[in-house]
């Protein structure tokens, strides 16, 4: 069976591996991965059940339950594509909730139409001009008020 293993599974395990074969105290293995000593239990009482396979994810994979169909995905873009192509996303997706009946999220159709390269660019609009300020003529002229009443 292979599976990928990242840096934190592969630290469990060899953590694990050690303590099985008493090269290091459980409190040690405990600081190290940052875990209770009732899930360093857990983690050794696995390794002796599956073996090295205990790190890997039950999901691991698996497709998300909530996974939308690829059917879908297809049959969206076709219409982005011939029927809707020269909409914005946000009226082509009012478009298909109305006409087609197609319940779809905001985020979803936005990623399905940067896969078929539907998204159009923003106009970017010109640089306004800026006026700066004019400096004083005079080199260390400084205006100084005072806002407190006078007292004769």
């Amino acid at each position: 069976m292979e599976f990928l293993v990242g840096a934190k599974a592969q630290l469990k395990l060899d953590v694990i591996t050690k303590v099985e074969q008493g090269k290091i105290p459980r409190k040690q293995a405990r600081q190290i991965l940052g875990k209770w000593e009732r899930t360093l239990e857990r983690y050794i009482a696995s390794f002796r059940k599956e073996g090295v396979v205990f790190v890997r994810h039950g999901n691991q994979g698996k497709k998300p339950r909530n996974r939308i169909d690829e059917d879908l995905k297809q049959k969206v873009q076709a219409l982005v594509r011939n029927k809707y192509f020269n909409f914005n996303m946000t009226h082509c997706l009012e478009k298909l909730r109305d006409e087609e009946k197609l319940l779809i999220r905001a985020e979803t159709f936005r990623k399905w139409c940067h896969e078929i390269h539907h998204v159009k660019r923003k106009k970017r609009r010109r640089a306004c001009i800026r006026h700066y300020r004019q400096r004083m003529q005079s080199t260390g002229l400084l205006l100084q008020m005072d806002g407190s009443p006078v007292w004769e």
